[in-house]
């Protein structure tokens, strides 16, 4: 299999938004099936064919009777075809749609897709299997994938592949509530990911940390670390506090203004060049709506997004969010986007506001 071998699979079937399966099993047993078999699927999509189940079974660390159960569920769904001993695959995309038009489920906001790379795939599962700290984890290596490409679709790492690092506005409890797994299960999830290299996690008080999804074939801890020290300085902090007479005062480039009263007449309030990145902001559609910027790198050779503060809690419009898609895809710099506010979220005005 080629490195840049990849099947599309709709999000929502591989995590089970909808929970159509009883199985947890179920969704990641058909994307193994559809990475071997998507040639057929396209190309020769009413030729059967024969399945090894035993070798799946092998690979998911389970008993072929959960593989069973497992093609049966897909069979009652309509997705695999049985006849004597020979299988096809069907694609899951008219078994996604239907079920959000029967139930009114507004499908522009989600992902038309998602890239799965055979390859990176299988080494992935490898290496979050390999971590298990004791027997009989299967079940959590399995919430664990969903949690990576759960948190590797929401931060858009999945349009920046080749980038080594994304930060994620997602928190255990985000990430808890919409996977509806109980907090405790996804601390595990988050331990065994970052040991097997696929997350990192930064906390300062050993209860609550930020989480980055990592891609490891370009991910480099060194150049990590640098990027992070730049952007500390391209970002100066908006109010500095000085100790007597200091030359910022006169220096223009930082556009400092004096306060009067109190404490504030040792504090300038700097309002710092906008960084040559910067590209604009974007809104979470899900709550609470956290705020990021978007934003190049490797001088504009890709587009990433970081998070940037706390939302005022209202949802993006249809609008708002078409354009933060565009600058994600793109990279215009949004026409609502003002140097002067370059700390701020806009409030909308009547059309629409800064993505």
């Amino acid at each position: 299999m080629k490195d840049k071998y990849f099947v599309p699979i709709k999000l929502e079937f591989l995590l089970d938004t909808y929970k159509q399966f009883k199985s947890e099993y179920t969704p990641w047993v058909y994307l193994i099936l559809k990475i071997k078999n998507y040639y057929y699927m396209t190309k020769a999509p009413n030729v059967m064919y024969e399945i090894d189940r035993t070798e799946i079974a092998k690979f998911l660390e389970v008993n072929e009777s959960t593989i069973h159960h497992c093609f049966k569920e897909l069979i009652s769904a309509g997705l695999l075809e049985k006849s004597k001993s020979k299988y096809r695959l069907r694609k899951e995309d008219a078994f996604i749609n239907t079920y959000e038009h029967l139930n009114n489920i507004d499908a522009k906001k989600k992902l038309k897709f998602l890239q799965i790379f055979g390859n990176d795939f299988f080494k992935f599962s490898n290496d979050v299997y390999k971590v298990q700290n004791r027997p009989n984890m299967q079940r959590m290596v399995i919430k664990a994938l969903r949690i990576f490409y759960y948190l590797y679709a929401e931060n858009r790492h999945c349009y920046t592949k080749e980038t080594g690092i994304v930060e994620s506005t997602e928190s255990q409890s985000s990430i808890a509530r919409n996977l509806k797994h109980d907090p405790t299960t996804v601390r595990a999830a988050l331990k065994m990911l970052e040991a097997a290299g696929y997350i990192k996690l930064e906390s300062e008080n050993g209860i609550s940390f930020t989480i980055a999804t990592l891609h490891k074939s370009t991910f480099d801890a060194k150049w990590d670390e640098k990027k992070k020290q730049e952007e500390l300085e391209l970002v100066t902090p908006k109010y500095k506090y000085l100790e007597g007479v200091t030359g910022i005062q006169n220096n223009s480039n930082q556009n400092a203004v004096r306060q009067s009263g109190d404490y504030r007449n040792n504090t300038l309030e700097v309002q710092p060049e906008v960084p040559n990145n910067f590209i604009g902001y974007g809104k979470r559609d899900t709550a609470p709506y956290n705020i990021f910027r978007i934003y190049y790198q490797n001088n504009k050779k890709f587009i990433c997004q970081g998070q940037w503060c706390k939302s005022d809690g209202i949802p993006p419009t249809d609008e708002e969010i078409k354009i933060q898609e565009d600058l994600l895809t793109s990279g215009h710099k949004s026409r609502y986007y003002k140097k002067d506010d370059y700390w701020k979220y806009h409030k909308p005005m009547s059309d629409t506001k800064a993505a």
